[in-house]
């Protein structure tokens, strides 16, 4: 994602600002990420206003005496993207992608067959005219309708250049039909939208792998809690409606529903999703517990200390979100860059078409070189490769119990010469096996096993 984009307020706001958390759907590449950065930095009111183009999500600090979420969203969609409550789910924009994907591989597959049958020139042509139509308004539309988005508010991202090339390429081949070029060149169009598909699809993924990682955390919350009643009783709840303060019942079995003090009863606790302890802890009157882990072995009453995003689970979902959303500073350096990128390329594309049509190679060689500068130069590489590398990265240490603060944070382990771990089973199951035997000394095997054993025997150590 991108970072940046304040609005001229931000010198100005107060400290009793407000975060605002939403998803962004309808962006293409890390430029029109940037286009929402700015079209809502330049609201009154907005101190930062940042977007994430790998997870599709949108923070933006405001003074809420001066501007709404409403008007957030409303400056969003004038921007040509749509805002939603945060946490909607990504499955959908996947199960979209791969039907583009697949759309557009169809079309892909026809043309090519189209090519290599023989079949009639005058027939092929309008075999191929038909897919190429298609393709323009199935799995290619987006990308134009990308390209005005852009244009609109005075930027220009991946959507133009691929709204260029695919354009130039069908419009070279309609020329053809009117008699004014010797060759069409249908299949390029087709072909380069079945490629970038498949690009966004394979983008799409790693978003819902990282994104599954934050939901199978979020499943350790349960939804429903054990109240004790004004009338001294106790009674299921919604989680949402437990406040700090109140006295919940945690059975064994059950999972702690949000972060407390014991008052009542004595218990074990498996506290391995917060700690990576293995074994089991007793947690008794005056003792923390935490949201999310395991009662084994008692029932507990618990005194609510913290709820909501002030809970462990809560702390630690946010923490993940912030680090795939806070861009590291090699990403802040490929941002400025893909910034001009576009612009600059348009240029080649344009000196390009015209170098080869002065040198007299012919107007289908002049937009076939142009066309393939517009192509190949895509920023979508520079602009993606790290806020994805940091979003899968952190993903997956997520699903094996590592959290990063930030991007900065997993960018510096390349400089991390040592670590230093405890011996408490964080990193083991605590649970030792002997797996050799080396007798030294003259001593036999047996008897360097009698002596562990002996020195073993008294210890509680595991």
């Amino acid at each position: 994602g991108a970072a940046g984009g304040a609005g001229p307020q931000a010198a100005e706001a107060p400290a009793a600002t407000e975060e605002l958390c939403f998803a962004v759907s309808g962006m293409s590449c890390v430029n029109c990420a940037r286009t929402i950065e700015r079209t809502v930095g330049r609201l009154p009111g907005v101190a930062e206003a940042r977007v994430n183009f790998a997870v599709e999500e949108g923070r933006v600090r405001f003074d809420p005496r001066r501007c709404s979420p409403d008007e957030i969203f409303r400056a969003v969609r004038e921007a040509g993207y749509t805002p939603a409550p945060s946490g909607a789910a990504s499955r959908a924009r996947e199960r979209r992608e791969r039907r583009l994907f697949l759309f557009a591989l169809g079309l892909a597959a026809a043309a090519f067959a189209t090519l290599h049958l023989p079949l009639p020139p005058a027939w092929a042509t309008g075999l191929l005219l038909l897919l190429a139509t298609a393709n323009q308004l199935g799995p290619g539309l987006d990308y134009y309708r990308g390209a005005a988005n852009a244009l609109r508010a005075g930027a220009a991202n991946m959507d133009v250049l691929v709204a260029l090339g695919i354009a130039a390429s069908y419009g070279f081949s309609l020329l053809y039909l009117a008699g004014v070029t010797d060759h069409p060149t249908f299949e390029t169009a087709i072909y380069l939208v079945c490629f970038i598909r498949l690009g966004k699809l394979l983008e799409e993924r790693a978003r819902g792998r990282a994104s599954r990682a934050l939901t199978t955390l979020a499943s350790l919350q349960v939804d429903r809690a054990r109240r004790r009643s004004p009338e001294g009783g106790w009674e299921e709840v919604p989680l949402a409606a437990v406040a700090v303060g109140d006295r919940i019942q945690v059975r064994p079995g059950e999972r702690i529903p949000i972060d407390g003090v014991v008052v009542a009863g004595e218990s074990a606790v498996d506290e391995q999703i917060a700690t990576g302890e293995p074994l089991p802890v007793r947690r008794g009157p005056g003792d923390p517990v935490i949201g999310g882990t395991l009662n084994h072995t008692g029932v507990i009453e618990v005194e609510v200390s913290r709820t909501g995003e002030d809970a462990f689970l809560g702390q630690v979902i946010a923490l993940v979100r912030a680090a795939q959303a806070r861009p590291a500073p090699i990403q802040r350096l490929a941002d400025r860059v893909s910034a001009v990128f576009v612009p600059a390329v348009v240029a080649v594309a344009a000196l390009a078409f015209a170098a080869w049509l002065l040198a007299g190679a012919g107007l289908a060689v002049a937009v076939t070189r142009s066309v393939a500068v517009l192509v190949v130069a895509c920023p979508c590489a520079l602009g993606l490769a790290t806020p994805t590398a940091i979003l899968v990265a952190s993903g997956l240490a997520l699903g094996r119990g590592l959290l990063f603060k930030s991007g900065a944070a997993l960018e510096a382990l390349a400089r991390v010469d040592r670590v230093v771990f405890d011996k408490t089973g964080t990193l083991t199951t605590g649970r030792p096996q002997v797996v050799a035997v080396e007798a030294a000394g003259g001593r036999t095997e047996a008897e360097v096993v009698a002596l562990a054993a002996a020195v073993e025997w008294p210890s509680s150590h595991p």
